[in-house]
């Protein structure tokens, strides 16, 4: 299987740091223990036939949480029925504590509903969903689709950015990032000073004495000192329970750190195409568990959606990702899922946005309108 770095594609979500509001950018990653090359164009059930167990497993309910990171974003769309986006008070402080208070609110959120469908700006807010989730279904594989891993750690982050670390959050190899829920200390403490403000407002540091830090030592622990039994250490924090690596397939991630690279070759995440059969394949070997479906935007050829926060090209088309979002429905026990609209700010509310959203939520076999 052959994936392009980051640095091969213009540097896209990993050691350059990219403004975009108050926040910057930076990096992700990913890999398994069985690995399916890419392949976009093999034939696969259509959408609309695949959906059926999606609608017998019970109707959507649409939530909203406009954020990426710590960072409101005001043009986020909203569709009908989904009720006002979530939109906390925030304390001042560091962005992981901040994003702490955050996503417990989604979290509270999500349980109040039988079947969420979470709409955010950004990929880390699966840990609220999953939290959110995990107070009905103690037991819950993952399915992520994304163009990148998603499993940095600020040890290995070569920018810091948070963005890049949201499965790494979920399976517990961000220990003390947010479970001491206290401003700063746990960011500071896992990369140095340089990693905090790398996700904030100091997009110049992302690249500075942070990066350097991430690329030393703490290298060594990238498959985390949970990687023998596939589970960190450590609680994830917020209520949230750490996953199984094991209990997590992650799609195409053809943009990837090479620590990310190697972290995810040591781990038992299952990497594999994003491929309908792939997918399904793979989760043959979690038959029986409830399913969280995550779909990042960005992981659709960016020739295709303009105006991404991390373009990335050669990536599936979006009929090619219909197919698999409408797979994994009609295979799996789907309980909730999250579409990461992670679009800039000023394109989130394009008409060409929402169409793509509304196309990516009929394959769930949801059909949204817009307000």
């Amino acid at each position: 299987m052959v994936l392009a770095s980051a640095a091969a594609r213009g540097g896209a979500k990993r050691g350059v740091a990219v403004a975009s509001g108050a926040g910057a950018v930076g990096s992700r990653a990913g890999r398994s223990h069985r690995v399916v090359g890419p392949y976009y164009g093999s034939p696969s059930p259509s959408p609309l036939r695949t959906v059926r167990r999606s609608h017998m497993a019970g109707r959507w309910s649409p939530v909203v949480a406009p954020w990426h990171l710590d960072e409101y974003i005001p043009a986020f769309p909203v569709p009908v029925g989904a009720g006002e986006a979530i939109r906390p008070e925030l304390p001042a402080g560091s962005v992981p504590g901040r994003m702490s208070v955050l996503h417990r609110a989604i979290a509270d959120a999500v349980a109040q509903v039988a079947r969420p469908l979470v709409l955010s700006g950004d990929c880390p807010i699966a840990r609220a969903v999953v939290g959110g989730v995990q107070r009905r279904h103690r037991d819950l594989a993952v399915v992520w689709l994304d163009a990148h891993g998603d499993f940095n750690t600020p040890a290995i982050s070569i920018s810091g950015y948070l963005g890049g670390m949201a499965i790494s959050m979920l399976t517990g190899r961000t220990p003390g990032l947010f479970g001491d829920g206290e401003a700063g200390n746990g960011a500071a403490s896992a990369a140095g000073s340089g990693a905090a403000s790398a996700a904030g407002s100091g997009a110049a540091n992302a690249a500075g004495s942070g990066a350097a830090s991430v690329a030393g030592s703490g290298a060594a622990s990238a498959a985390g000192s949970g990687a023998s039994n596939g589970v960190g250490s450590k609680a994830v924090g917020d209520g949230v329970s750490p996953l199984p690596e094991a209990n997590v397939v992650l799609a195409d991630a053809r943009d990837l750190d090479p620590a990310e690279r190697d972290a995810l070759a040591a781990s038992q995440v299952r990497l594999v195409a994003a491929e309908p059969g792939a997918i399904t394949a793979a989760l043959r070997d979690l038959a029986g568990l409830p399913v969280y479906l995550h779909l990042d935007v960005d992981v659709l050829d960016s020739a295709d959606v303009p105006g991404l926060r991390f373009p990335t090209e050669a990536g599936p088309s979006i009929a090619q990702i219909e197919q698999c979002l409408a797979a994994v429905c009609a295979t799996a026990d789907v309980v909730a899922a999250g579409l990461a609209c992670t679009w800039q700010p000023d394109r989130v509310g394009d008409a060409a946005t929402r169409d793509a959203i509304t196309r990516l939520a009929r394959a769930l076999g949801a059909d949204l309108a817009w307000r």
